[in-house]
């Protein structure tokens, strides 16, 4: 399976999110994810994705019998991040255990406030 490409930017010190992800099958009938668990990690892309997670991207199932999931960070947590460019995907475990996946990959770029804080 070929991931779908998603970019994202999170802003250091601003909250991010939530990005909303559907969970679809091949005729874009949304898929029950009821008992799976989602993780969106994002990791130095120099490691080639395989060294160790640098954010968590709070992956939430926010409606499983309509395949939502969501990625939230709030603001205290951003105001951590550095700035720096990674690659992330998402990564469903499915009832049985078995790791279904990456669904959605890309980069993901922690950009500095130029303006102070909002």
């Amino acid at each position: 399976m070929t991931p779908a490409p998603l970019n994202l930017r999170i802003y250091q010190g601003a909250n991010f999110g939530p990005v909303t992800i559907y969970c679809q099958d091949a005729n874009g009938a949304a898929v029950n994810i009821s008992g799976w668990g989602m993780n969106a990690f994002a990791k130095d892309p120099n490691g080639c994705g395989k060294g160790p997670v640098v954010l968590d991207l709070g992956a939430n199932i926010s409606n499983a019998a309509n395949g939502e999931v969501t990625l939230t960070r709030n603001a205290a947590t951003t105001a951590n991040d550095q700035s720096r460019t990674l690659v992330w995907d998402l990564v469903p475990t499915n009832a049985s255990g078995a790791i279904l996946g990456p669904l959605v990959a890309g980069r993901v770029v922690i950009v500095p406030m130029q303006s102070g804080t909002f």
